[in-house]
């Protein structure tokens, strides 16, 4: 599982202004593009009307040559190859003129040349030697004006034009004419000045054309820009739905961890009664497999009290409590159960398992603390109320044995009394022990020569019994322990375990620190306990022996519960009984 902390970041989601400022750039990009778009339609526009100028002019060039040659290069048959031309589509006028301003020859049917064209403006055209355009005119009579200097007989007589063979051709023709040149032409005579064609064409279908192209270049620009927008849109709702589902599978895992960890059973079911989850909690208190019983029907498989649970229509069933088959008793466990619910309807139940074990536990041991209390305060009561009288009853008895002799029956019958009397001194001795407040003084005492010392006392009752005292000590730690109150309590328990052991056998010492406990084990191989008789060993005057008063390990369990330690019972009919002392370290 992904760490809860670990959170994932949203590289786009950074600032509200973000998606604003991609589509600004996107919308320049596209504009820019648009705007280039014009301007290159625009130059090509102009180039195709200028090689349309320029052709136009070679084709009259061509024409006046070949009219002059044929002795028609006047001007009435140059006006007449003029007019002829402006009949072509998309020619409004063409005009023959120079440098002064002056019209030698005026094709212009629709008078656009005299609205459009002034003298400045002729001269302005033909001061250029190299040619150009402009386009003039607003509304109906805006069009494309091309101007370049018109010399059919210079160019036709450039060398480069023509095959040598021609030129030869032209030179003769020049010697036989009477004006020198084979162009007899009056507007094209050497001395005359150079003439400027100037054609007016129509722009309309360009811009037609270019309006379209605009047109279809702003609706590409258009999609375009809705495109980059729904892409930029779609990327950060992608972006978002992949954060979601990130957090949703953080969350899902957190949620699965916190679920598996929970001390509680979950069993989730479908609306059907199969199984869809169960956390292994679930798996130990019903011992059985159930992940491997996941989309199955287990109703059949769960106690009764459990399948009456699942089989009840409520939607919500309190918590009650019921006991769950275990391997040697039955287990205390709080079960509930609660719908699922949805606008649909009930989607399924979720059935929750608590063990009560430990609860029942820790309620036994207040009862039994709260038992022992009484007992105490009614025992510390009795025993000061009883013990006055015995202190005269074995003064007289005293008094009495010293009134026979010692072969007398009343002597010996003074000595009974007298023992007895101690007998129950004894034993209300120690109900006052037991009744008094555990007011041990703990110091920081090395724990292995106080046990070493309690075996060394009770060694000589161990060989009596022929009992051997098997040792497993390593060194210990200080902890903190009152001397006494822990020789005490190891004495109690060692002469118990050499009690059980009437015919011999080992009792065993072992010691280890494990977590944050010195755990300390005492073992016999004695007769052991019925696993009945464990629970009660610690109440005061309960025993199992013929002889004794039940309040030995009563007092040992007081003890260590003052140390902040506990005391475990570990027994087997026949084979032995093992007390586990746990000591805070």
């Amino acid at each position: 599982m992904s760490d809860p902390a670990v959170s994932h970041n949203l590289p786009l989601s950074g600032s509200r202004w973000l998606i604003p400022a991609l589509i600004l750039i996107f919308a320049l990009s596209i504009l820019s593009m648009v705007l280039a778009f014009h301007q290159r339609t625009q130059r090509d526009m102009v180039h195709i009307l200028q090689e349309k100028g320029h052709l136009l002019a070679r084709s009259l060039e061509a024409g006046t040559r070949t009219g002059m040659m044929g002795r028609l290069g006047e001007a009435t048959q140059l006006k007449t190859l003029f007019e002829e031309t402006t009949l072509l589509p998309d020619i409004f006028y063409i005009l023959l003129t120079d440098s002064s301003g002056q019209v030698y020859i005026n094709a212009d049917p629709d008078g656009l040349a005299r609205r459009s064209l002034s003298t400045s403006i002729l001269q302005q055209l033909s001061r250029s030697d190299s040619g150009g355009w402009t386009i003039s005119g607003k509304g109906e009579d805006r069009h494309f004006i091309f101007h370049q200097t018109f010399t059919p007989v210079a160019r036709a007589m450039e060398k480069h034009a023509m095959h040598p063979m021609k030129r030869q051709a032209l030179a003769r023709k020049a010697a036989e004419s009477p004006c020198g040149s084979p162009f007899c032409g009056d507007l094209f005579q050497p001395s005359s000045p150079p003439k400027t064609l100037v054609v007016g064409m129509d722009v309309q279908a360009l811009d037609t054309a270019r309006s379209k192209d605009i047109q279809h270049t702003f609706i590409l620009a258009g999609i375009l820009l809705l495109l980059a927008v729904s892409g930029i849109i779609a990327l950060f709702r992608a972006e978002a739905l992949r954060y979601s589902r990130l957090r949703l599978k953080d969350t899902q895992a957190m949620s699965m961890e916190i679920i598996r960890s929970f001390p509680a059973g979950l069993l989730v079911l479908d609306a059907h009664g199969r199984l869809r989850f169960a956390n292994k909690t679930a798996e130990t208190l019903l011992q059985k497999p159930l992940q491997q019983l996941i989309g199955q029907d287990i109703a059949p498989l769960l106690p009764d009290a459990l399948c009456r649970l699942i089989q009840n229509t409520k939607s919500r069933i309190p918590e009650s409590e019921i006991l769950l088959p275990a391997k040697t008793s039955t287990i205390p466990i709080s079960a509930g159960i609660s719908a699922i619910k949805s606008e649909n309807g009930i989607l399924g139940k979720i059935l929750v398992l608590r063990d009560l074990s430990d609860i029942r536990r820790l309620e036994e041991e207040v009862r039994r603390k709260e038992k022992l209390a009484a007992v105490g305060q009614l025992a510390a009561g009795v025993a000061h109320e009883i013990r006055n009288p015995l202190s005269s009853i074995k003064g007289f008895a005293t008094h009495f044995r010293q009134l026979f002799p010692g072969e007398s029956p009343h002597h010996e019958a003074a000595d009974i009394l007298i023992r007895e009397v101690n007998r129950m001194d004894r034993v209300i001795g120690e109900l006052l022990e037991f009744a008094r407040p555990s007011d041990i003084q703990p110091l920081k005492t090395l724990p292995l020569p106080l046990i070493q010392h309690a075996l060394r006392l009770i060694a000589p009752d161990a060989a009596m019994k022929r009992i051997q005292i098997h040792e497993d000590l390593p060194s210990l730690p200080e902890i903190h322990l009152d001397p006494d109150r822990f020789t005490q309590v190891m004495l109690n328990l060692c002469l118990n375990a050499i009690q059980a052991m009437e015919e011999g056998g080992t009792l065993s010492i072992r010691a280890k620190t494990e977590a944050s406990f010195l755990i300390l084990d005492i073992e016999d191989t004695g007769k052991g306990m019925a696993e009945e008789d464990i629970p009660k060993i610690f109440d005061p005057f309960y025993t199992t022996k013929s002889k004794g008063t039940g309040l030995g390990l009563a007092v040992v369990e007081k003890i260590i519960t003052a140390h902040g330690g506990k005391i475990r019972v570990d027994s087997v009919p026949g084979k032995g009984t093992r007390f586990s002392l746990f000591f805070p370290l």
